[in-house]
Order: C-alpha cells, then structure tokens, then sequence
C-alpha cells in the first residue's frame, strides 16, 4: 500500500511539474481602439472598398503588433510566439542589447523566412520587417460616406515622396480620385491598402478623416 501511495505521489508530482514548466506562447497586447466605440478614436486602417449606391467605405481597422516587453524578456527557448497570423516556436535567441532589438530564429541572411526581428518600441518590443510594422485586423466596418469627410494626402501625386503638409481634399475629391473614372488616376496608384492610412472617428463615431501618409515599402 504504502508503495502504491508514493508511486501516485511521484506521478502528481510529475504531472503538476510538467504543468508548471510548460513551455508558453505570448501573444501581442491588447489594442486600446474599441471598433465597438469609435467615438473621437483614430486608428491605422485599409481602405478596401466604395459602394456606390450605399455611400460606404469598406474600412479595415488594423492595429500595431506590439508585445510587452515583460514578456519578451521572459522568452526561452521552447517557447512560442504568435504573430503574422501564426504560432512560431522558439529555437534560437540572439540579443543585440547595442541596438535594442532581438532576432527570433535569425536565419542565413536577414529577414530569411521564419525569422522575427523585435525592435524596443515605447518601453515594449515591435516585430519588423525592412522596417515595416506588422499588424492585425481589429474588425471590418462600413462607413457612411459624409460630405465633411476629409481625405489628408501626405503623399506627392507625382513623386510618391513624403509631404511636410498634406494636401487637402474633399469628400468628393477623395472618390473622384480612387473610385471615379479619373484619367490621372495614374498619380494615385500608391493606393490605400498597403499600411499606409489612419482614419479618424468624429464625437459621434463617424467616419470624419482619412490620412494617407508616406511609407518607405509601396
């Protein structure tokens, strides 16, 4: 009896260690925008869409990837991370405290495959890519088209090289441009939907601006 006893002791025991051990996944921080509540709200988006005879704008809602830097210094080996819509094991750890970023599975040159490059960002960490963020979607929303929309272009038409002031357009200036049959739309092929806008909600939580600002990959 007494050895059946230890025998049920050493296997508890086995079992709540492999519990306590076991390996984790951290996930990236939760975004503060409520799309459930836009009101006076200003979040990075993807303009995918205009519906003519309903006035809307088909508006994807993306927030920064952004990990808390608890738990990146809390990383081992064997444990996982989530980004880029996936759960990556941890086989590698390569610190660059000189230049405050980590490199997560570093292959044979940088940025290979299955590699995650974490930059400190804000007193946490940010996963990059040749310097371009990675995001997730919040949510997808149609916005009712109002005439006071506004639509801040940071942008040249003509060079695609960043503005000091964006050029301002109007509600209808803005549809002509992407969504109308304008025979300049060549000056506007650096869309709307490579991580390259924010939107901003009004007090009401209507869709009040759009911002297409300079990015260094289009």
């Amino acid at each position: 009896m007494k050895r059946l006893i230890l025998i049920c002791v050493m296997v508890l025991s086995a079992l709540l260690c492999t519990s306590a051990c076991a390996e984790k996944t951290i996930t990236a921080m939760a975004s503060p925008v409520n799309p459930e509540h836009l009101e006076k709200a200003s979040c990075y988006a993807r303009i995918l869409g205009y519906d003519a005879e309903q006035n809307t704008l088909s508006v994807e809602l993306i927030v920064q990837e952004v990990f808390s830097e608890d738990d990146i210094l809390g990383l081992e080996i064997g444990d996982s991370i989530f980004t880029g819509d996936e759960e990556i094991l941890i086989r590698t750890i390569d610190w660059y405290e000189d230049d405050f970023y980590l490199v997560i599975n570093a292959g044979d040159y940088e940025h290979a495959p299955g590699s995650i490059y974490l930059h400190e960002y804000w007193d946490n960490y940010r996963p990059d890519r040749y310097g371009h963020p990675t995001y997730n979607t919040l949510a997808v929303i149609d916005c009712p088209v109002a005439d006071t929309l506004l639509f801040l272009d940071y942008t040249s038409e003509e060079t695609h090289d960043a503005l000091e002031l964006p050029i301002v357009r109007t509600a209808a200036e803005f549809l002509e441009i992407f969504f109308g049959d304008n025979t300049d739309s060549d000056k506007y092929e650096v869309g709307l939907n490579i991580d390259n806008v924010y939107v901003v909600f009004d007090g009401d939580g209507q869709l009040a601006v759009i911002a297409r600002f300079f990015v260094s990959w289009m």
